[in-house]
């Protein structure tokens, strides 16, 4: 089985949502796959009206959250070291 991207030969990251959870994006993914070409288009082109490659945006997104989230798990483990630690 081949996913959809190389099945309809994508090259472009036009369109994107976060969730917090698997079972929503999952949920998102079945009402999006039903609707019509029609809406699918205009949200995209509400989202993004050029239809520019996302792909470095959102991976630069994505790293700059893991590096927060990163950073900012280090500060909460040093603040939170028990009194007598050198």
């Amino acid at each position: 089985m081949r996913s959809n991207p190389k099945k309809y030969d994508c090259k472009l990251l036009v369109y994107y949502e976060g969730y917090d959870s698997m079972e929503e994006a999952i949920m998102r993914e079945k009402q999006l796959k039903g609707g019509s070409r029609k809406r699918k288009i205009a949200l995209i082109n509400s989202f993004n009206s050029e239809w520019k490659d996302l792909y470095e945006e959102f991976f630069d997104l994505f790293g700059l959250l893991r590096r927060l989230i990163d950073s900012s798990q280090r500060h909460w483990e040093l603040t939170n070291l028990p009194a007598n630690t050198p």
